[in-house]
């Protein structure tokens, strides 16, 4: 987890369950151990798959992992900010802060009760409500 300690804007790609590959962006200072999870994406570029199969592709942590080939022993600690990195985080439109859902943790048990949870209020890509 040495990538969670490091600079805030890079990835801190871990395995789940020994299988699943998850993205996170480090998010404090560096020697701050902390980051968030990308559960989901709406993908900007139009793709001939249908709704369904664009859910099923985009969101949950580890389908978004493997549908854009995300893997911890390339992509741990990359720049998500510098537009030549594999993938990279860019400015997109302001969410107002009523259009934000916030709830529970999902998947876990530990600290399942805190409203660490935000999601674009009616998003399709949206795993579990």
């Amino acid at each position: 987890n040495a990538a969670m300690f490091g600079p805030p804007g890079h990835a801190y790609v871990h395995i789940n369950y020994g299988v699943h590959h998850c993205l996170n962006v480090v998010c404090q200072p560096e020697g701050v151990p902390e980051a968030v999870l990308i559960r989901a994406v709406d993908p900007l570029l139009p793709f001939s798959e249908s709704p369904s199969e664009l859910r099923r592709l985009w969101s949950g942590p580890g389908r978004l992992a493997k549908t854009l080939g995300i893997r911890k022993e390339r992509h741990d600690g990359i720049d998500l900010l510098d537009p030549s990195s594999f993938v990279w985080l860019a400015e997109g439109e302001e969410i107002p802060d009523d259009a934000v859902t916030v709830t529970t943790r999902i998947g876990i048990t530990k600290g399942a009760d805190f409203p660490w949870r935000f999601y674009v209020t009616g998003s399709k890509r949206v795993s579990r409500r």
